[in-house]
């Protein structure tokens, strides 16, 4: 029969290690106890029923956690661990004033939790030491979406007022200008589609959206072609 500890040796644990996380170099903290700072152990002869264990943090360099991983047997579902984990990530909130990211893992499938912002999400894999800093240091200092504007000749290039609007879908297809889907970013929406005919101001739209994120100091921008 596959247990949870065997699920985190055989699979999570090489998991956590291909995206940079090792035990030995003192980056994850095992099985740690939400009571007084975060990497205190049990006390001897405490009864265990009354304890809630964590199966492990994810620790910054000067040993404060940036994430936990609440691991589940491989045989159950990743999200059942959610509850427990939301308990954990509460706890360390209190102690450090950090929202730490949530990893919720069988084994087999990943789930991401960025509590501040989306609802938990499938990921690839867990993410690596420089991806969570970059997330923390735009929860911490990017500046607000709401109320920026794009100007018609600033350095997007957009010569047209009507080159400001776009087709967007959020949840219905609707005509609204790139200054709305800027505000549904902030609101915590990920998902747009943006359709406009050939020749009207596709790129030049992603532009515009490109340099208010930069704005908001968001410091990586994917555009593809």
């Amino acid at each position: 029969m596959i247990t949870e500890s065997t699920t985190r040796a055989e699979r999570i644990d090489q998991q956590l290690a291909k995206a940079g996380w090792s035990s030995s170099a003192r980056q994850v903290v095992e099985e740690l106890v939400p009571i007084g700072r975060i990497g205190s152990r049990q006390r001897p002869g405490r009864a265990r029923e009354r304890v809630r264990r964590l199966c492990c943090a994810l620790l910054l360099p000067d040993g404060r956690p940036i994430a936990i991983v609440e691991a589940k047997k491989s045989s159950r579902d990743a999200l059942a661990g959610e509850r427990h984990a939301a308990d954990y990530a509460d706890r360390i909130k209190s102690i450090h004033g950090f929202d730490p990211f949530t990893f919720l893992a069988n084994g087999n499938e990943v789930f991401f939790w960025r509590r501040l912002l989306y609802p938990t999400r499938p990921a690839s894999g867990f993410f690596t030491r420089e991806d969570l800093e970059r997330l923390a240091f735009l929860d911490r200092f990017h500046e607000p979406l709401l109320g920026a504007s794009v100007e018609p000749g600033s350095s997007t290039g957009l010569t047209r007022s009507w080159q400001l609007r776009a087709r967007a879908m959020v949840r219905q297809v609707y005509w609204c200008p790139i200054k709305t889907v800027s505000e549904r970013i902030e609101t915590a929406q990920r998902r747009f589609l943006l359709v406009l005919a050939t020749g009207t101001g596709k790129t030049r739209g992603a532009i515009a959206l490109i340099e208010l994120l930069r704005r908001a100091k968001i410091q990586r921008v994917l555009f593809l072609a």
